[in-house]
């Protein structure tokens, strides 16, 4: 339009000069002069005209181009705002599950706990898997779980999505199994048992030292986003720490109660389990053995070869003891110097005098090895049983200690009964 307008405008102009040329009032060299001014003028207005028509383009191009991304932020905004209050829900239940996990300090109880809250933060999840790690033999173990009706947990050392998590220390998110690379979905038992498609895994580890792994499954694809993701992290990572730190209340509980050199019970320890052990004895009906041995001629094997040769004979002497009276439910303890002490649940006299004749003939053909020397060493002992010989602990401790020093004076190595 504008080239048609210059177009017009020029014919115009070049006629005008031609009728007055030819008619007489118009000069040769005027003509000549209007003409080449009028096409300069042109140039100019041309020139300036595509000036202006670029700078326009440009600037409208920029205009337009913030409009776009004007536009897109107000998306992006809205998205966001649109999912605000889901985030800001799920940061307040990160604050409040950080209070209360801080707060445990039982390992089941933690366990638990975990379970419950990644089940409750991601509905799609169809199961939720806690391994412990055993570094001695580098091997997941299935400590807890919590899963959809209908299904069945076969498997209880990890799979190879887990164990891929244990090398690389590293979290991982899985959209669809059969299309991830990483892993071979045939070798998945995840998939192969239950279909599983989605996962999230990840490390339960402070640093280098790694505790345990969490898994959360669903049968869908693409049932967890970025943003789950994230707060899955984070909560493993909190697991961590409350989970290193049960453990070392764990080990100051253990320290206060184990003797550090013969691992047995302290006797503190041993009371209370006792007087628990007897009153769930009289209310069920069932009797309590009760057996104490001590080290033949102890004193003189620590004069004879020294307290080095002292402490191997009661470390010997203690995994003999504790390991022919320690079944399930039965406590062993040192309850002094070189005496033992156990009870042991639902027992007679006839299971007594099995456990004592072995605990005998296996402590005299126990040896201790000491700079080429072999020592042998005997046990002299006593045993009672709850309620026939009596029904108080202390009264039964003072009643198995008087046969024990009657089998002292006896001749030693030997076991003394009531009946």
């Amino acid at each position: 339009m504008y080239n048609i307008f210059l177009f017009l405008i020029t014919l115009i102009f070049v006629t005008t000069l031609t009728n007055r040329l030819f008619f007489g009032s118009l000069a040769f060299w005027a003509y000549l002069f209007f003409l080449i001014a009028f096409f300069c003028l042109l140039i100019v207005v041309k020139r300036m005209h595509d000036i202006v028509i670029v700078n326009g383009r440009s600037l409208c191009e920029d205009l337009e181009e913030k409009i776009n991304i004007a536009r897109a932020d107000i998306v992006v905004k809205r998205t966001a705002f649109d999912v605000l209050p889901d985030k800001e829900r799920r940061v307040s239940l990160l604050s409040d599950i950080s209070g209360k996990l801080t707060n445990l300090v039982d390992v089941n109880e933690i366990n638990n706990f975990l379970l419950q809250t990644i089940s409750s933060l991601f509905p799609s999840a169809q199961m939720v898997l806690i391994f412990d790690f055993k570094d001695t033999r580098d091997k997941l173990q299935l400590r807890a779980s919590c899963h959809s009706k209908g299904v069945n947990i076969r498997q209880k050392h990890g799979d190879i999505i887990d164990m891929w998590v244990v090398r690389n220390n590293q979290s991982v998110l899985v959209d669809d199994i059969s299309k991830d690379f990483r892993f071979d979905f045939h070798k998945v038992e995840a998939y192969i048992q239950r279909k599983t498609s989605s996962f999230m895994v990840s490390p339960v580890s402070i640093g280098d030292k790694l505790l345990g792994v969490i898994r959360v499954e669903s049968m869908h694809h693409g049932a967890f986003t970025q943003d789950d993701f994230r707060i899955f992290r984070n909560i493993c990572d909190l697991a961590a720490v409350v989970l290193e730190r049960a453990a070392l209340f764990s080990d100051i509980e253990e320290l206060a109660i184990v003797d550090p050199l013969t691992s047995l019970f302290l006797r503190d320890y041993f009371f209370t389990r006792l007087k628990e052990e007897l009153v769930r004895a009289e209310a069920n009906g069932t009797k309590v053995g009760l057996i104490m041995v001590d080290i033949d001629n102890f004193k003189n094997i620590n004069d004879t070869y020294g307290h080095t040769v002292g402490d191997l004979i009661l470390k010997r002497s203690s995994k003999v003891f504790s390991r022919l009276v320690c079944g399930e439910g039965n406590v062993a303890c040192r309850f002094g110097g070189e005496e033992f002490i156990a009870f042991i649940i639902e027992s007679d006299y006839e299971t007594l005098k099995k456990i004592s004749n072995d605990i005998c003939s296996t402590m005299a053909a126990t040896q201790v090895a000491f700079r080429r020397k072999h020592i042998n060493f005997t046990v002299s002992g006593g045993a009672v049983v709850y309620p026939d010989d009596g029904r108080d602990a202390l009264a039964l401790i003072d009643q198995v200690d008087q046969l024990l020093y009657q089998a002292k004076r006896e001749g030693k190595n030997k076991f003394c009964f009531l009946k």
